[in-house]
């Protein structure tokens, strides 16, 4: 089956067609979408709907293709001899639950049963 929409929200499809566009603009692979001007996310697009549109149409060769693409960004972009590790941002999240509560409701503890 060729690539679909559904492919796209596989989050690590995605993320390796991320890596993949990024080197194809010039930019670093790790860069995140959001960070483009509304013009480089408009090339961002075109170049995705391209690549999209090349990709084989069997399912399998697709993976291969954009597995073999997303490692050759990696190896020749990223992992270098100046790459180092302790400089690349990790996003800090917060992993804490929070409870939103509906208007009307009062203030109650998070660990208090439902």
């Amino acid at each position: 089956m060729s690539f679909t929409l559904e492919d796209l929200k596989n989050k690590d499809t995605l993320a390796k067609i991320q890596v993949v566009i990024m080197v194809e603009l010039g930019k670093h692979p790790l860069t995140g979408f959001k960070t483009l001007s509304l013009g480089g996310q408009r090339k961002f697009n075109e170049k995705l709907n391209a690549y999209i549109r090349a990709l084989p149409a069997v399912k399998e060769e697709w993976e291969l293709k954009l597995q073999q693409d997303f490692n050759t960004a990696c190896i020749e972009e990223l992992y270098t001899n100046t790459f180092k590790a302790e400089n690349q941002f990790v996003a800090i999240l917060n992993t804490e639950p929070i409870r939103l509560r509906r208007e009307g409701e009062e203030d109650m503890d998070i660990n208090t049963p439902l």
